[in-house]
């Protein structure tokens, strides 16, 4: 999956007072804090796009700027006193701008002035005092109390490390609003501690949820060609260590489940596949829970867990979006320390295949290739002793 891409508004707060002021000197105090602000746009517009109002100094200014952030659909707003100010038009902000999360901060500028005795040290002493903005603003930001709201201070670059963590969880908010989940819902007795309430997760988090059944399961199954079981088979014997003794049928059975619930997501147009596999239903109807995807036909536009419900679900999404990186989750069975060994009930990842290569996994080392051994033999639920391997470095 693609890292999400944020939407930040800013909200660069100037005080009409000084409007005007400096035009003797080398740079008016408009001209001397925009170049503050062209810098903070700039190192925004490294990881985000950008809506920019330009200064504001009115309440006219802030309903254009607000107008603007809800044009642009921005994850988020980040909010900042250039001097000091009258509070006025951001008590307006805070009071009518929607819900949508909210980052106030404090940049320190470098001081260049010793006095200000000389009309030009005057108007940049005028131009760098956000301080006393931010403080005076502080007030408001807290009895306001604005859900999603964090504030923080320090200098450009240890702030904007903080505004680009940010940006990205709100960003993930939006995305998790507009996501669809599709999720095989079994709920048997005997893994309760992991469900989740499927309304409260969509009221709460977002992701609308499409439900399906093993049946729509099987019937995809049951579709699946040859040609593309062979096909997939194909790639992943030519690109992975095999073990000399495969069960081929079970390995085709697996397979072909596994193009079929990639199909099942892509009808249900989810982003996302969650299949609970604690019911004996499954098992009755097809066989086998699927242990191959994503695969070679997946380009990484669906992720998909194969038990967990809607809270691993959720994690994995959480993590492939945010980084945009691949991975592999373990459900670790046992481990031994006294003997450096690992034994996983079951792994399964969710790394597209890019160009018949699956980037971001390790060269297969004997651990590694006894753990996609050990997934592809529980997967297929063939009777197996237990595994010891070994750690990899």
């Amino acid at each position: 999956m693609k890292q999400v891409q944020p939407t930040i508004g800013l909200l660069p707060i100037a005080c009409s007072r000084f409007r005007g002021m400096g035009k003797e000197t080398p740079k008016t105090y408009e001209e001397r804090i925009q170049l503050r602000l062209d810098e903070i746009k700039k190192q925004c517009s490294e990881f985000a796009v950008v809506v920019d109002p330009g200064q504001i100094y009115s309440r006219d200014d802030v309903q254009k700027a607000m107008d603007l952030f809800y044009a642009g659909k921005v994850d988020c707003v980040f909010a900042f006193f250039l001097s000091w100010s009258e509070d006025a038009a951001w008590i307006r902000f805070l009071r009518d701008m929607y819900p949508i999360p909210l980052y106030y901060a404090h940049i320190t500028p470098a001081i260049t002035y010793t006095n200000t005795e000389g009309e030009n040290e005057f108007i940049e002493y005028l131009s760098t005092g956000g301080l006393v903005g931010t403080l005076e603003g502080s007030g408001s930001f807290k009895r306001f109390d604005r859900p999603m709201s964090f504030s923080g201070c320090g200098d450009l670059c240890s702030v904007m490390k903080e505004v680009k963590s940010f940006a990205y969880a709100a960003a993930l908010r939006t995305d998790l609003r507009n996501a669809t989940f599709a999720l095989i819902a079994q709920y048997p007795e005997i893994m309760w501690a992991t469900y989740c309430d499927p309304y409260t997760y969509f009221s709460k988090i977002g992701p609308e949820l499409r439900f399906v059944s093993v049946a729509t399961l099987k019937d995809a199954y049951d579709a699946v060609s040859d040609q593309r079981v062979d096909a997939c088979i194909d790639m992943l014997m030519k690109k992975y260590p095999v073990r000399e003794k495969l069960a081929m049928e079970h390995f085709k059975a697996s397979v072909r489940c596994s193009l079929a619930l990639e199909d099942v997501m892509r009808a249900k147009g989810a982003t996302m596949g969650i299949l609970n596999d604690g019911s004996s239903v499954l098992f009755e109807q097809i066989g086998l829970r699927p242990g191959f995807y994503p695969t070679p036909e997946n380009e990484g536009e669906i992720g998909i867990v194969p038990e967990g419900d809607l809270g691993v679900g959720l994690a994995v999404y959480i993590a492939l979006r945010l980084t945009g990186k691949h991975g592999i989750i373990f459900s670790e069975f046992l481990s031994g320390k006294s003997t450096n060994a690992i034994a996983n009930e079951l792994t399964w990842d969710n790394i597209p295949t890019v160009t018949g290569n699956r980037p971001g996994m390790r060269p297969p080392s004997p651990a590694f290739s006894e753990m996609r051994s050990t997934r592809a033999m529980l997967s297929c639920r063939k009777p197996m002793s237990r595994t010891s391997l070994p750690r990899s470095k």
